[in-house]
């Protein structure tokens, strides 16, 4: 891969892993999640998705849906 990884395609773990585009604070995430109960961090990162949403909605980015 050697494209911006695209939201709207499924990636594998491993191929985030490997691609060079994908930030050192998602891989560090990915890794981090494999030692945490996975329906904790399932949760923790749809919260964090919906503050991001709420942020760029607020910040003008992207229009509420």
């Amino acid at each position: 891969m050697t494209d911006r990884i695209s939201t709207t395609r499924t990636y594998t773990e491993q191929q985030l892993l490997d691609d060079y585009s994908t930030s050192f604070w998602l891989k560090r995430q990915i890794e981090e999640t494999k030692r945490r109960d996975i329906l904790d961090a399932r949760t923790d990162a749809e919260m964090l998705l919906m503050v991001l949403e709420q942020r760029c909605i607020d910040s003008g980015l992207i229009e509420k849906q």
